[in-house]
């Protein structure tokens, strides 16, 4: 639970977590009379993404919880003043922003506008849905970046928001805003009750964890990217609106969602690329076999 706070408050700084037997796997050039196809364009890019549901992705799941949870152990210097920011900013957050912030939203929880039902994109039966959907589209249209999407979101949102977010609300016991408007109503391990699980938000929590997924795979794409945010900053807001969470809850809420998201974009990206790789060595295809863990 900690290492995977500090993946998401370090900004999931990229870890040395490659084995050490990389240096003792050298490439085997030798020339081979079985002829070799070239890879279509983009399969480098965009390596094949393991069936949801298939051992491999459920060994793959396993050492990618190993990877997040051992997180605290290859922090740098620089990785654990990261992590000091995003505390300290949720800290102040907290302590001067909270009431004026609520103040300057002017919460109305009955509304029905569209700022209202906006905070439905973080529920988590829509971020699985969303998940469902870009694999979906990847599988009919044999797009491997589309099914990475759908793999990594899915995994990010259950991560994120099943094992950190859920236990970090029953551990602050923090209180709803609509419950008494004090921004300092903390009751440590009292948030038994759905009134006192303020923090973090957990819908800002999924769509962070969600639009980091698809912002990564699609960073060629500022209009995805500035989409994908935009959205979920906008499910925040929604919560806010609505009197559920202050600004302190949506904020820590989209720093664990985005961090835990582009942990597991680079891990599982690398692990596709892994074990087995055909490449060509001058006019010759060398076998050229990776290790990481």
């Amino acid at each position: 639970m900690a290492g995977l706070l500090m993946c998401c408050l370090a900004g999931s700084a990229e870890a040395a977590w490659r084995g050490p037997l990389m240096p003792y796997l050298p490439a085997m050039g030798a020339a081979s009379d079985v002829p070799v196809n070239e890879p279509a364009p983009g399969a480098a890019e965009h390596p094949e993404v393991e069936l949801p549901g298939s051992p491999r992705f459920f060994r793959q799941g396993g050492r990618l919880l190993w990877h997040l949870a051992s997180t605290p152990a290859r922090m740098d210097a620089r990785d654990w003043r990261r992590a000091g920011l995003g505390v300290l900013a949720i800290a102040a957050t907290v302590a001067v922003l909270d009431e004026p912030i609520r103040d300057a939203v002017d919460p109305t929880p009955g509304g029905h506008s569209l700022l209202h039902r906006a905070d439905r994109l973080g529920e988590r039966s829509t971020t699985h849905l969303l998940a469902a959907g870009f694999y979906g589209w990847g599988w009919w249209q044999e797009d491997e970046r589309a099914k990475a999407v759908g793999v990594d979101a899915f995994v990010s949102a259950v991560i994120a928001g099943g094992l950190v977010t859920s236990k970090l609300k029953k551990a602050f016991g923090r209180a709803r805003p609509f419950l008494d408007g004090d921004s300092g109503d903390f009751n440590a391990f009292g948030g038994d009750a759905q009134s006192r699980r303020a923090f973090p938000s957990g819908h800002s929590t999924e769509a962070f964890a969600v639009a980091s997924v698809i912002a990564s795979h699609y960073e060629d794409r500022p209009a995805v990217v500035w989409s994908a945010y935009g959205l979920a900053a906008l499910t925040g807001l929604s919560r806010m609106r609505k009197d559920q969470h202050w600004a302190s809850d949506v904020l820590a809420g989209s720093l664990i969602g985005y961090g835990i998201g582009k942990a597991v974009v680079r891990f599982n990206t690398a692990q596709r690329e892994q074990a087995v790789a055909l490449r060509w060595q001058g006019d010759a295809p060398a076998l050229v076999v990776e290790a990481r863990w």
